[in-house]
This record gives structure tokens, C-alpha cells and sequence, in this order.
């Protein structure tokens, strides 16, 4: 029986592992977007072919993308034993 409680431990310790791995690059991943997104922002507002509306549309997608990113705080301290 240790054997396969190991073998189902591991099992789960490399799921977790992935899980981890992926969602460490994907958050990266937006966080350079976002910044493209910003940069891209600020570069609209010194030029005078884009007008107020155009601005406030692209705050609105940032302000967007915040509260999402704020939800994966978890706001109760996980369980430990």
C-alpha cells in the first residue's frame, strides 16, 4: 500500500508542479501584455489623432484587467495543519 499512496502522492506533487509552471508563465505572459497595453496607452495621449474617448476607452481595458488580476487574491489564509 506505500508504494501506491507514493506513486498517487507524486502523482499529485507533479500535477501540482505543472499547474504552478503554467500559470507562473501565463501570468508573465499578462503582465507583458498589460504593459504593452499601458505603453500603448501612453503613446495615444501625446498623439493627436487619437481624442479623449479613444483614451478613456483604453483606461476602461486597463481598469478591466486590474479588478480580473485582483481576483486571485484570496483573501482567507489558506488551511494548514
Amino acid at each position: 500500500m506505500t508504494l501506491l499512496a507514493t506513486a498517487e502522492r507524486l502523482n499529485t506533487a507533479n500535477q501540482l508542479k505543472s499547474w504552478y509552471e503554467q500559470t507562473v508563465n501565463n501570468m508573465n505572459q499578462a503582465k507583458t501584455t498589460y504593459t504593452s497595453i499601458y505603453n500603448q496607452r501612453v503613446a495615444m495621449s501625446t498623439n493627436p489623432e487619437y481624442i479623449a474617448e479613444d483614451l478613456v476607452e483604453v483606461d476602461n481595458l486597463l481598469v478591466k484587467l486590474n479588478t480580473l488580476a485582483k481576483t486571485l487574491i484570496i483573501e482567507e489564509t489558506p488551511v494548514t495543519e
